[in-house]
């Protein structure tokens, strides 16, 4: 498996797919594997947001056959868990947090799509992403009002535990 890792360089990297997907933010949340569904979400971006260091790869798609070995790799080699009962719901990245973190921290479904919704309103193309750069537009201050909403309602979940 071939990537590009960047932090203050380019650097072409190659590993193993279990390696490599340790590499992608939140797939592997909490010691949990999601369902194929999920990881090929992930791997149909070619990359891993702007988080650092950016990962980026050629992006595809994991066979059923090639999913399977690789689940049991992870199991295995990492020692994490292969969650089978999942939802049919959750097939995507975004949906992998919210049932992750409900499966791990007992975090409500409902009330963290809300939060989502309201953080991708705030973001929204007509916007947030237009105005980035004026720092007391109504908009940057939406985006940053629905972030601190967001993180204080993770963080009354998290603190419990």
């Amino acid at each position: 498996m071939r990537y590009t890792v960047t932090e203050w360089e380019k650097e072409e990297r190659e590993g193993e797919l279990e390696d490599f997907i340790g590499l992608i933010p939140g797939l592997l949340s909490y010691g949990l594997v999601p369902q194929m569904a999920v990881v090929n979400d992930a791997l149909a971006t070619g990359h891993n947001s702007s988080n650092a260091p950016l990962v980026e790869w050629s992006p595809f798609q994991l066979t059923a056959d090639q999913y399977s070995d690789l689940a049991n790799r992870l199991e295995t080699a990492k020692g994490l868990h292969v969650v089978v009962d999942i939802p049919q719901w959750v097939d995507s990245m975004e949906q992998w947090q919210v049932y992750a973190m409900h499966a791990k921290f007992n975090v409500p479904i409902d009330q963290h799509r809300s939060y989502l919704e309201r953080l991708r309103e705030a973001q929204s193309a007509d916007g947030y992403s237009q105005v980035q750069g004026a720092g007391d537009s109504p908009f940057n201050k939406r985006h940053f009002e629905a972030q601190q909403a967001y993180a204080e309602f993770l963080s009354s979940y998290l603190r419990t535990q």
